[in-house]
């Protein structure tokens, strides 16, 4: 397994990311992959998946979502900034490689939600998200529970005040029931151990809104708790080789 890696930046109207671009050294020249992390994260913590990726000679682009400090600490300016302009950082990295390939790009939590909002915007092989579910029983976003106060107290300070969890969360609750999606193919990856998503039901309330208009599919393995999505890394990769190469 032959590869580089090189540091990019990958930039929008208002935002500027950084990004690792993965070529392996016998490619395959019909696909590409574009992943990126979830909310207070940074894209180290889904290194993994570009590591499958090259195992199948697949070039992989990593990315930090904007305003995340552990990441590159990009700025924000605003909320509407933010959710209007990180989809089309999926575009940006595509447009890195022939316009003849076809992408397959996802996420983990957030940054499957993105790569969900990208997909309604462009014509792309598939998406795949990791950790993303939706609990319709719920008024507020988990985090806000009071089991989660003390972790989001600092988590929230990985992140920019224009991204902090009471502005984001009731956009992210939002987004997750009105979804736009058409004529995509999807997969879905949560672990049955996964107490932000709550095992495979909140998937599923996510499935329900996009199984009428979409293709659908899900992988629900025995441990893959939401604050360790590199171990996704492998089913990722058995999704790619049953369903895409």
């Amino acid at each position: 397994m032959s590869f580089s890696v090189d540091k990019i930046f990958l930039k929008t109207d208002h935002l500027c990311v950084d990004a690792f671009v993965f070529e392996p050294k016998d490619a395959k020249d019909e696909i590409i992959s574009i992943f990126t992390h979830g909310y207070t994260s940074h894209k180290g913590s889904i290194l993994t998946w570009a590591q499958k990726m090259m195992e199948l000679g697949i070039p992989c682009v990593l990315f930090d979502l904007p305003g995340h400090k552990l990441g590159g600490n990009s700025k924000v300016p605003n909320l509407d900034v933010f959710t209007n302009e990180t989809p089309k950082l999926f575009l940006q990295a595509k447009k890195l490689f022939p316009q003849s390939c076809k992408a397959v790009v996802g996420g983990h939590s957030l940054g499957a939600l993105m790569a969900l909002k990208y997909s309604a915007m462009e014509d792309i092989e598939a998406v795949i998200g990791v950790g993303l579910g939706l609990d319709l029983e719920r008024e507020n976003h988990i985090f806000e529970s009071e089991f989660f106060k003390e972790t989001m107290t600092l988590r929230s300070q990985l992140v920019s005040n224009e991204i902090r969890p009471k502005k984001i969360f009731p956009w992210i609750s939002s987004e997750k029931s009105s979804l736009k999606v058409e004529n995509k193919r999807i997969h879905l990856i949560t672990g049955q151990d996964d107490l932000i998503v709550g095992k495979s039901e909140g998937t599923q309330n996510i499935i329900n809104i996009l199984a009428p208009k979409n293709t659908v599919t899900s992988d629900f393995p025995k441990s893959l708790p939401h604050h360790q999505p590199e171990r996704a890394g492998v089913f990722i990769k058995k999704f790619f080789q049953s369903s895409v190469i």
